[in-house]
């Protein structure tokens, strides 16, 4: 499994930043047996992922995002098993999110939250034209809880709760392409049409509650937990981790994680898993965020309240130069 990600934001700025993901999951080998458990051979699935993005700034503490994606999803490979036809699946999908920052460095304590919706595309198929499945879609809303214990910002904790729910309908498996909802259909009927009504529809939500502690920007520790219904799929995870942040030199940074989850409550879910992941910075421009905007604007309004208003006599004469000089003070504080 890989996973790459990068991202720079454009010549000017202001008109926002472009990013990319390269993503490779590899399940691993299977063993295919027909009707009678006799084996007749062995699969390997994996799924690839590309994805372009571009997100501007919408305001001094918001921001918007949209993001198109080609997939391959082989999981049975190219074959014809026990009467049926196989190949991988191949389609685009999009994701488009919104954000909004409210740090505000006159105060100790802000709140952050942001909303998404991901793998929005049609049906899939895996080779049966008459047979399709529903694209993974899904909801997103998420809040971030951040305090400052110190004047410089420099230590921080942060709680963080995430919701997700699955924008597919009820009836699940394959489905006749002809007689669905579109696309758009889906993302609003899939948070009513459960049989069970209102219960059953908070039943499908996913928890995601965590915690980090970051010290003077650099060390990072982390704990998350993950929870589903036992209707629903009957994930429990708990989830450790540590990072380390800006190592290096002020042209070349690095960032370092590491993280560890595992099934708790005799839960369903995946085997113990580590993740180790490499982010790096090259040098250049900073991209700016919601804290330098405020900081900016602050320093700015003090700066002009400070400035002393020169009073001008009309009957002194004044040279380009001069004229110059005031404009450029005008215009910078």
């Amino acid at each position: 499994m890989y996973n790459i990600t990068g991202y720079s934001a454009l010549k000017n700025e202001k008109f926002g930043t472009i990013s990319y993901n390269i993503s490779n999951y590899n399940f691993g080998s299977a063993e295919l047996r027909d009707d009678n458990a006799n084996y007749i051979g062995t699969q390997s699935s994996n799924e690839l992922s590309l994805k372009l993005g571009y997100s501007k700034r919408l305001g001094n503490y918001t921001s918007g995002g949209i993001a198109i994606g080609y997939y391959r999803s082989n999981l049975f490979g190219t074959q014809s098993l026990l009467d049926n036809y196989f190949r991988p699946a191949n389609g685009l999908n999009a994701d488009v999110g919104f954000y909004r920052n409210g740090y505000n460095k006159a105060k100790d304590g802000y709140f952050n939250y942001g909303v998404s919706i991901i793998n929005i595309g049609g049906k899939v198929n895996y080779g049966d034209e008459k047979m399709w499945s529903y694209a993974p879609m899904q909801f997103r809303l998420g809040s971030s809880y951040n305090y400052f214990f110190d004047s410089k910002h420099e230590d921080k904790i942060s709680i963080n709760l995430d919701l997700t729910k699955d924008l597919i309908p009820t009836p699940k498996g394959y489905v006749d392409r002809a007689k669905t909802p579109n696309t758009l259909g889906i993302i609003f009927s899939s948070w009513g049409d459960a049989p069970n009504g209102f219960k059953e529809e908070m039943q499908e939500l996913r928890f995601h509650l965590g915690a980090e502690y970051l010290h003077k920007n650099t060390l990072a520790l982390r704990a998350g937990y993950q929870h589903e219904n036992k209707y629903k799929g009957d994930r429990k995870q708990l989830g450790l981790g540590i990072g380390l942040h800006e190592l290096g030199s002020e042209d070349v940074k690095f960032n370092l994680d590491a993280s560890y989850s595992f099934s708790v409550f005799n839960s369903s879910g995946i085997a113990p898993t580590f993740r180790l992941s490499i982010g790096a910075y090259f040098g250049g421009k900073k991209a700016t965020t919601s804290e330098d905007n405020e900081l900016d604007n602050k320093e700015y309004r003090k700066a002009r309240n400070n400035v002393p208003k020169q009073q001008e006599n009309p009957n002194t004469p004044t040279d380009s130069r001069q004229k110059k000089k005031r404009r450029f003070l005008t215009k910078h504080f």
